[in-house]
């Protein structure tokens, strides 16, 4: 059919269980439909992720950014990878642009202190641990969990 959400909700569904190729092929279709569809977008993202095809992944976060700029999701999770590439200054630019954002959360701030520290910014970092620890969200305990690791090296 030509309906593009029917698509997203197939790709979806393939998604949750685990049958990432078929998701892949449901949602490239239903973004073939509607380019602009963020949700779909996010699914093939993490159906990208979890089929070990970084490249496709990141090129679908640098689409969501581009289709949304005024979302922090994507800039933190495409972070997040360059977190994971050692590219720690990349992504805490990644992140302070997030943060900066309306609707920035917990995680963003999260990852955003993590990145700091692991690029020679441990002062920031660790007082944006301490602001989330202090402000006693759903970080709260992992942002005192990596003090006590900081204090104890």
């Amino acid at each position: 059919p030509g309906d593009a959400s029917a698509w997203r909700q197939l790709g979806a569904i393939r998604f949750a269980r685990h049958d990432f190729g078929a998701a892949t092929e449901a949602l490239e279709t239903a973004l073939r439909l509607d380019p602009a569809d963020l949700e779909a977008r996010r699914h093939l993202y993490l159906a990208h992720m979890a089929r070990g095809r970084r490249a496709e992944a990141e090129a679908e976060l640098n689409r969501m950014i581009a289709l949304a700029p005024e979302d922090p999701g994507p800039r933190t999770d495409l972070a997040l990878l360059r977190l994971d590439q050692g590219a720690h200054g990349a992504a805490a630019a990644l992140l302070e642009a997030a943060a900066a954002l309306p609707g920035a959360g917990e995680r963003t701030r999260f990852y955003l202190a993590l990145a700091l520290e692991l690029s020679g910014r441990e002062a920031e970092g660790r007082s944006a641990l301490e602001a989330l620890a202090e402000a006693g969200g759903r970080y709260a305990e992992r942002a005192l969990r990596r003090l006590a690791e900081a204090a104890a090296a």
